[in-house]
């Protein structure tokens, strides 16, 4: 693995600026960019608000749902408070780079997952398209019959390496974009293909 500043990512850049001044004292063991800092996080707000929000709104007819069809009140409260709970400490602990422990820590849904920053070897960006119906405003232009696609654009980064794959996942494709330069910065020998 290479600490050259022009060969990042095993791609030689001849147009490559001069080396910043921090880049020696980081690969000594700190995050590229904050020098001294051994451990970086960052957020993807609009995953982390969006999924608890998404929670609330679907649980409002969950809840009614199930006790109509015999789960006590109570047990019914206790599951939608634990699964809001754990979405919460999923997505707002953010994304970890923790170079000292060697550590890439992320949420996934409702739990945080851990893999090691040193066996990355590969990352590669990837756009989900997924899209449902739902019904139309009811107005004289749109009759109430008619269906309307909502599509959501996902980002993903792929990781691959000695631990098998694992798909990070963003609702912002600048939240994709900036884990990636962080990747990047953080483990230099790692290839990353940028699609969208």
């Amino acid at each position: 693995m290479t600490n050259d500043w022009k060969t990042l990512g095993g791609v030689t850049r001849d147009d490559a600026p001069e080396q910043p001044q921090y880049w020696q004292e980081d690969h000594q063991g700190s995050v590229v960019g904050h020098p001294g800092r051994t451990r970086y996080r960052m957020f993807d707000w609009s995953r982390a608000i969006g999924l608890p929000v998404f929670w609330l709104i679907l649980s409002i007819p969950i809840i009614p749902l199930s006790v109509s069809m015999g789960v006590n009140r109570i047990v019914a409260l206790i599951v939608w408070l634990l699964v809001f709970i754990a979405l919460l400490r999923a997505h707002f602990g953010g994304i970890i780079f923790d170079l000292e422990k060697d550590r890439l820590t992320y949420p996934v849904l409702l739990l945080r997952r851990t893999i090691r920053l040193s066996e990355i070897q590969d990352a590669n960006a990837e756009y989900i398209h997924r899209s449902f119906k739902v019904d139309a405003l009811d107005t004289p232009v749109n009759p109430k019959s008619e269906k309307e696609t909502v599509r959501m654009p996902i980002y993903a980064a792929n990781l691959s390496g000695d631990f098998g794959v694992r798909q990070v996942k963003f609702w912002s494709k600048k939240r994709r974009d900036q884990f990636l330069s962080h990747l990047r910065e953080t483990v230099p020998g790692v290839r990353i293909t940028r699609w969208w």
